[in-house]
């Protein structure tokens, strides 16, 4: 991770060695999309940077992220399983109570911007990013009894449910493409709003018992408030 940081860092000076510069943070409300929405609700980032004005259309920045979801779905977390009830398999949906889980990461990455638009005191532009995130995946252990009713409605324990915790910890690549629309408030200062699409290409282990699918990519809309300084 260091030589990453000290990558960009060299990067990044070369950047701003000549012509108009910026800097600025983020806070990001990052809603999770694919199968990563059964696991978690919203969550949140926050991020800072720094980079250079290339051209009139063209801008080159550095990107430090962090993100978390530590919030689960709770409409999601339901356990689904079959018995045979006397002679017929039955249906049954069990709620998941009080299960921890969490996923953080952070990281850096580069990011390049074309300008649709650009004048003095607005900005409308796209953008595209690449860069490189150690994350963590945790979840906490789960155990319950689960019962249904025989044929009398008399209920019966079907399953004594034992999940052990699972831990997951990685780096990953990662991408995302937005478009991007900023005011001048005051000068040097910008504030803009942007909607994006980014994605950690890491994947999270299924749990079978709990009913959680194998997660591929993290995939997640990132929509995100930016305040800038140029100079």
């Amino acid at each position: 991770m260091k030589k990453i940081f000290t990558i960009l860092l060299l990067l990044s000076t070369g950047l701003l060695a000549q012509g108009k510069y910026f800097a600025g943070a983020g806070y990001s409300y990052l809603t999770p999309v694919g199968e990563l929405k059964n696991r978690f609700s919203p969550g949140y980032g926050a991020s800072v940077f720094f980079g250079k004005d290339m051209s009139a259309k063209w801008t080159l920045s550095g990107k430090l992220e962090y993100l978390v979801f530590d919030k689960i779905n709770e409409d999601k977390m339901n356990i689904k399983r079959e018995y045979l009830i006397g002679t017929q398999n039955k249906s049954f949906t069990y709620p998941i109570k009080s299960l921890k889980m969490d996923l953080k990461a952070y990281g850096a990455s580069f990011q390049a911007d074309y300008h649709i638009l650009r004048d003095t005191w607005y900005d409308v532009k796209l953008n595209l990013g690449f860069g490189i995130y150690k994350w963590n995946f945790s979840r906490g252990s789960y155990s319950d009894s689960l019962f249904a009713p025989d044929t009398a409605g008399v209920s019966k324990l079907q399953e004594a449910l034992q999940v052990p915790t699972l831990d997951q910890d990685d780096w990953s690549g990662t991408f995302n493409v937005g478009a991007e629309f900023g005011v001048q408030i005051v000068d040097p200062l910008w504030f803009s709003i942007s909607a994006g699409y980014k994605n950690i290409l890491g994947e999270l282990w299924s749990t079978l018992k709990l009913d959680f699918e194998n997660v591929a990519s993290m995939q997640m809309i990132d929509i995100k408030a930016t305040l800038r300084a140029r100079f």
